[in-house]
């Protein structure tokens, strides 16, 4: 009888907990991140700092590149392609290149007006955002801010805190790994673009929450095989919970 009421008092506080960790992710995340996803990677970062002593920080971005260009880009291409179709419909286009044109002038200013607010609306799809913006600037961005948030998180600031910080990328869909210069030592940078690549093709085939999953499990069972020793124990100890920002 007293096991029995051990478990239920055991069950209502796992059930607290994952409700508190489910409040603490934001809207946008919560098709990637769960709180049974978080638990798991947090007992396998938990498990790798013991064994190896290297800080792992988890983390998922809503995006890395800038967006302010795509409504503006989304109109012009909308506005340009305007012409073509009234055009197809049969319509007298020749007020483009005259004073003329009457009623089909107001047609063509009237649906400029309308869509400029569309594009707005549109712009807000992430599929439109990755049109607009190029897959190298994508890339470059994801990487440039892996490397801006591996110093935020803290990584490296205390003596023989050696880390890596797996961050995701959700507008772009793409991983980025940061690690400080003792654990690069051990890893060279081909079977680095080796692990990002497998990641990268997980996350394609099985989607984003699996990828997610992915990445920690793979740069943890590349640390495992390539560190020979535990590393000198960190002086500060860096959380283990996923780390989720705009």
């Amino acid at each position: 009888m007293v096991k029995k009421e051990n478990k239920v008092e055991i069950a209502k506080v796992q059930k607290k907990k994952t409700a508190r960790v489910e409040r603490t992710i934001p809207t946008w995340a919560r098709p990637v991140i769960t709180s049974e996803l978080s638990q798991r990677i947090e007992k396998k970062i938990n498990s790798l700092e013991q064994s190896l002593h290297v800080e792992c920080v988890p983390m998922l971005v809503a995006r890395s590149s800038p967006i302010g260009h795509v409504p503006l880009a989304l109109y012009l291409s909308s506005v340009l392609f305007l012409i073509p179709a009234l055009y197809l419909a049969k319509l007298d286009i020749s007020f483009v290149y005259t004073w003329g044109g009457g009623w089909q002038i107001r047609l063509f200013i009237a649906a400029m007006i309308i869509l400029w607010p569309a594009s707005i609306a549109l712009s807000k799809l992430a599929y439109l955002r990755r049109l607009f913006t190029p897959f190298q600037d994508r890339c470059h961005n994801v990487e440039k801010r892996a490397a801006l948030e591996f110093f935020r998180s803290g990584l490296g600031r205390y003596p023989n805190q050696n880390g890596v910080l797996i961050m995701f990328s959700l507008l772009e869909r793409r991983v980025a790994v940061v690690c400080d210069e003792i654990v690069r030592s051990k890893i060279t940078d081909e079977q680095w673009v080796e692990i990002v690549g497998s990641i990268h093709a997980k996350t394609k085939k099985n989607g984003l929450s699996y990828g997610f999953e992915y990445a920690v499990d793979k740069v943890s069972k590349e640390l495992e095989k390539h560190l020979d020793q535990p590393l000198v124990q960190a002086e500060h100890k860096l959380p283990d919970q996923i780390r989720i920002l705009r």
